[in-house]
């Protein structure tokens, strides 16, 4: 009996010491070789809802709608200026919504066309396709694009002002004089290179007459 007793004893003495060396032990230094894991990236937020023009002065141009309700139109009130014949001032106007926009005809002379066809009223969905006068957007969902809304408005405005103190003879003038370059012709009328593009379709210059700088 005893001895089982003395046994224990050693036993618990043996499970002491084994704990107090494993306390004392320093810690371990880190591995140099070790990389810690990368945080996961925070998910990008997309931005839903964009009118991308197709072929003339606003091919390639995208405009963010969003979830709001946007004009255009002739006016430069509007949100994106549409500077043609067959353009009303206010023309109409587009909501966005989830994965469609709806397009109402806000009394225009002309009409629009939704798909191709004739429409007073309508939704678009991904890759389909507004018309106005001469002037085709094509609806998508998402994109990785820039906003031209705010650089195209700024155009249009300075175009508007330029109108009076520009004339078709002094712009045909100015072209040919310089070659047809537009960069610099506008510089040489002092206009940016988006207004004078404007002004050469509000005159009803020939666009063959102009050419971009290389």
């Amino acid at each position: 009996m005893g001895g089982l007793v003395v046994a224990a004893l050693l036993a618990v003495a043996g499970v002491l010491l084994l704990l107090k060396r494993n306390r004392d032990r320093p810690a371990a230094a880190p591995d140099p070789w070790s990389r810690a894991a990368a945080p996961a990236p925070a998910p990008v937020k997309e931005k839903l809802n964009w009118l991308v023009g197709l072929g003339g002065d606003l091919d390639g141009k995208a405009f963010f709608v969003g979830t709001r309700t946007i004009t255009l139109g002739r006016a430069p009130t509007n949100f994106i200026q549409l500077n043609g014949p067959d353009v009303s001032r206010v023309h109409c106007q587009v909501t966005g919504g989830a994965g469609s926009l709806r397009v109402l005809d806000l009394g225009s002379t002309q009409g629009l066309q939704l798909r191709g066809e004739p429409a007073r009223a309508g939704e678009l969905r991904d890759g389909e396709e507004l018309r106005i006068g001469e002037y085709r957007l094509m609806y998508r969902v998402r994109g990785d694009y820039q906003d031209q809304s705010v650089a195209w408005k700024n155009a249009g405005s300075e175009s508007e002002e330029s109108t009076v103190s520009v004339s078709r003879d002094k712009l045909e003038s100015r072209l040919r004089a310089h070659g047809g370059d537009l960069a610099a012709t506008a510089a040489d009328l002092g206009l940016s290179v988006e207004a004078l593009e404007f002004l050469i379709k509000q005159r009803g210059i020939d666009p063959a007459l102009a050419k971009h700088s290389n």
